[in-house]
């Protein structure tokens, strides 16, 4: 009997992998299923964590009473560090504003000093100056058109080959549309603006020109008849011609006689004169 029993008992261990292969298949299902959980961790709650731990730090203070809890808060609420350093850029800025206020305030009582009116007058024709430049660029590269300014005035050259036919006074239509933006400009600015005529020194004898005097002026009022179609006040305008007495190069050559045929737009820096007596 007791042989029996032996062989029995030998017999029945040699199912008992089985028990350690399950427990081996249970811990690596333990063990995947905390993987995946690890590897599926709430972006918007680690966020929330790692800026609570940030604001723990930063601010110096007990990080019980600050870290919020994840689950409860939403992602974009706002938290105490934030609200500080929104309070310290809103500080700043105020200090900028103040800043800019106090600069704006100095310039005012600057300019409201006697003798500053004409360094304002000055600066603002600069800028002009720079406006005209650019509206004119085309031009200017084909030296058909120049612009100077100095402290006293703006002066605008325009050859007279891009405004007239040869020996008259009518705008050609190409003129039109370069005198209509330079007038847009002149409408900024409230000073008086001389246009001047200038020939060659080749005698013209017609009915409607008896010599250059009459040639130089009528181009000169042709320039002005358009700035006052285009709204510019007549009051601050006049007409020049100086003929072929003021040239500019040699009058011996074709190209030094096309120097001199030109029209010159003067904007002085100070009001005229005659209008300074009549307020006196």
């Amino acid at each position: 009997m007791r042989r029996d029993s032996r062989n029995h008992d030998e017999e029945a261990n040699h199912d008992r992998w089985l028990i350690s292969y399950a427990d081996f298949i249970t811990l690596m299902f333990a063990f995947f299923v905390v993987m995946y959980s690890i590897s599926s961790v709430s972006e918007g709650k680690y966020r929330v964590l790692s800026d609570a731990l940030n604001q723990a730090f930063d601010s110096n203070q007990e990080s019980a009473s600050l870290i919020p809890n994840p689950i409860d808060l939403p992602i974009k609420q706002s938290i105490p560090y934030e609200q500080a350093e929104g309070t310290i850029k809103a500080e700043a800025v105020e200090g900028i504003k103040e800043e800019i206020l106090a600069e704006n305030d100095e310039q005012a009582e600057e300019l409201a000093k006697p003798g500053t009116e004409q360094d304002r007058i000055k600066k603002s024709l600069g800028e002009i100056a720079d406006d005209i430049r650019y509206e004119v660029l085309p031009f200017i590269d084909e030296e058909l058109i120049s612009v100077n300014n100095t402290d006293e005035a703006i002066e605008v050259e325009i050859k007279s080959q891009l405004l007239f036919p040869s020996g008259n006074a009518r705008l050609v239509s190409k003129a039109i549309p370069v005198l209509s933006n330079l007038a847009t400009i002149f409408s900024t600015f409230n000073n008086p603006i001389q246009v001047e005529g200038f020939t060659d020194n080749q005698p013209i004898q017609t009915t409607t020109f008896p010599s250059n005097w009459e040639l130089s002026a009528a181009r000169a009022a042709s320039v002005v008849h358009l700035f006052m179609r285009k709204g510019i006040d007549p009051t601050r305008m006049s007409a020049v011609g100086f003929a072929e007495f003021r040239p500019i190069a040699d009058n011996a050559t074709e190209a030094g006689r096309q120097e001199n045929r030109r029209v010159l737009i003067v904007i002085p820096t100070v009001p005229d004169a005659r209008e300074e007596l009549k307020t006196n």
